[in-house]
């Protein structure tokens, strides 16, 4: 809408002076002006507004998530992995891990539909190893649970 009408003024100013009354072009510098001066201030407001990033406390959290996992404490993982997908349900690597931990724990069930809702999400074709390894762990898991 700006380029239009900053087009519109400049072509009734330059070109096809004509085309417009004098007081009609001091009007459409005027709206450009005032459009020009509206979305400084709307674009000031949005920058100051702008949610906190948290990818520095999701990266900690994810650490903190991968430290529980490695000492075996699967209720304290599960939990921060619950929270970081809460936040950002399309967070590849915290999902990969809950399925990961689903599986250690025996919930194969539980992991696969993890696996699943991962390769749902856009971008995960870059995980599709480590996904295909899950999914073959987890299907030799329920075959020595079920000899």
């Amino acid at each position: 809408g700006f380029a239009l009408l900053v087009n519109v003024a400049l072509e009734a100013s330059l070109v096809w002076s004509e085309l417009l009354t004098p007081g009609l072009r001091i009007a459409a510098w005027v709206a450009v002006s005032g459009f020009w001066g509206v979305s400084v201030v709307f674009g000031y407001w949005f920058i100051r507004h702008q949610p906190h990033d948290h990818r520095e406390e999701t990266e900690s959290e994810f650490g903190q998530a991968q430290n529980h996992y490695l000492e075996g404490d699967w209720f304290q993982t599960q939990r921060i992995l619950g929270n970081l997908l809460r936040r950002d349900p399309r967070d590849l690597e915290a999902r990969l891990m809950l399925a990961t931990m689903l599986r250690h724990t025996g919930r194969l069930d539980e992991a696969n539909r993890q696996l699943d809702q991962i390769e749902l999400i856009e971008h995960s074709r870059q995980w599709e190893l480590e996904i295909n390894r899950e999914r073959q762990l987890s299907a030799d898991a329920r075959k020595n649970t079920e000899m």
